[in-house]
């Protein structure tokens, strides 16, 4: 059994080694953001995101497939991740799960917002804005640009 130090080092040093993810990198170990407070990552399906001041390891939840994309927000005050089977929003020390979206990326929109791009390749993928205060999730706009597109590591939105 490990202790939480013991992990918390672990998953520190294995984060100082990865680069930084993309959604088109094929590994169960990524990194998805690295601030001066934060690391947000993932292992084998599972989310963490490492408190590098207090030295520890928060776990975010389980990804089928493993979660395709994260992020901490500008001002560090919440961090996403996503993929294919929802995200989760992480905000006042409170992690929240929405299923059923099947998360391609995302980025931060506002103080309090992101933008979740749906698979690309899928019929009726969209682009959505999540409010992380409110939990408010409104679709910006249809997003059919790759649908019946062959498979690209560079997808534009």
């Amino acid at each position: 059994m490990f202790t939480e130090v013991y992990l918390f080092l672990r998953l520190y040093n294995g984060a100082l080694e990865m680069p930084l993810a993309s959604s088109s990198i094929p590994d169960t170990d990524r990194k998805y953001a690295h601030t001066d407070r934060y690391i947000l990552m993932s292992i084998s399906e599972n989310a963490y995101l490492l408190d590098l001041l207090a030295e520890k390891v928060i776990y975010i939840g389980f990804f089928y497939g493993d979660a395709l994309c994260g992020i901490i927000s500008q001002k560090g005050d919440w961090m996403a991740v996503g993929g294919s089977d929802g995200f989760a929003v992480r905000r006042n020390d409170l992690i929240r799960r929405f299923e059923g979206m099947n998360v391609y990326d995302m980025r931060q929109s506002g103080p309090e917002s992101l933008l979740i791009l749906e698979d690309p390749w899928m019929e009726d993928a969209a682009i959505w804005e999540f409010n992380v205060r409110t939990a408010l999730l409104e679709k910006v706009r249809p997003f059919p640009d790759y649908a019946r597109q062959p498979y690209t590591e560079n997808v534009i939105w």
